[in-house]
């Protein structure tokens, strides 16, 4: 199951940087707390979560990125190897739709 919700005012919203890394990490830290609460909460034994964020740093706004992976420590990559091909499927798909109007041959 793949969800893309576009939510342009809420995107804007929550893309103010962070006053410095230090509160940019602090975030993170309490999202990947949520994310394994939520892990255990719901018996989800397998998830890969990848996040950027930015911040402050010596007055330009800078982005930096941070990933986390919970359960079997095999499964990240296939997991985000799926994911990357899914992606790219979808992409493919609205570029074809976008340039021809169709949908590309499978």
């Amino acid at each position: 199951m793949t969800s893309v919700k576009n939510d342009p005012a809420h995107y804007r919203e929550i893309s103010t940087p962070f006053a410095d890394v230090d509160k940019a990490n602090q975030a993170l830290d309490a999202f990947f707390a949520d994310v394994k609460a939520a892990r255990d909460k719901h018996q989800i034994p397998d998830v890969v979560v990848l996040a950027e964020v930015s911040h402050v740093l010596d007055g330009q706004e800078v982005r930096g990125s941070a990933s986390a992976s919970y359960g079997d420590s095999l499964k990240p990559l296939l997991m985000l190897a799926q994911a990357y091909g899914a992606e790219e499927a979808r992409h493919a798909d609205m570029l074809a739709r976008l340039t021809s109007g169709g949908r590309r041959s499978r």
